[in-house]
């Protein structure tokens, strides 16, 4: 991952340069039913539209103190929390184009460009290849409601199976030792 900052680049298109519809589910449905992931992992706020081309949603920062304990005055440099987020936005992007669930397998760059603070962050999967087969790959771009890019990650790759579909709406709380 690179850190650049004030290199960030002009934001050109967006999400909202395409024809969009609804996402089908809301929120808390897409958790409850279609998602595995629990509170501490549950970035998405609300859901900006789907298109053949990609998906988009408003994410909230997570915070170091809810995930490390121990972090008391830390920040992230990164947040781990937004990027799994990308994973959950290609996973209902492919649930509601193709009744099919992915896990990530890598990307080929991050470009960090300033810190996310604790705005609302527009998240943007940009689906660069996907023909119904074993790996989607995708662009990610990060901004802020001016439009400012924040981060982007590029070639994000995605393992896809129908076999997947098996861990959909899976989550349930467990009992964290004190």
């Amino acid at each position: 991952m690179s850190r650049e900052k004030d290199k960030a680049p002009v934001a050109t298109s967006s999400s909202a340069d395409r024809k969009q519809e609804a996402f089908p589910h809301s929120v808390k449905t897409s958790y409850e039913k279609l998602l595995f992931h629990g509170p501490s992992l549950q970035t998405i706020q609300r859901f900006a539209g789907i298109s053949p081309e990609g998906i988009a949603a408003i994410f909230k920062p997570s915070q170091p103190q809810r995930i490390l304990p121990k972090a008391q005055n830390e920040t992230w440099i990164f947040d781990p929390v937004m990027l799994d987020g990308v994973s959950q936005l290609a996973g209902l992007w492919l649930t509601a184009r193709y009744d099919t669930t992915c896990f990530p397998s890598g990307f080929q760059s991050m470009h960090s460009y300033r810190p996310f603070n604790n705005e609302p962050v527009l998240c943007e999967l940009d689906v660069k290849n996907y023909s119904g087969g074993p790996a989607l790959h995708a662009d990610v771009t990060f901004r802020n409601e001016a439009g400012e890019v924040f981060a982007q990650v590029r070639d994000f790759e995605f393992s896809c199976s129908k076999a997947f579909n098996r861990f959909r709406g899976t989550y349930e709380p467990m009992e964290m030792p004190a």
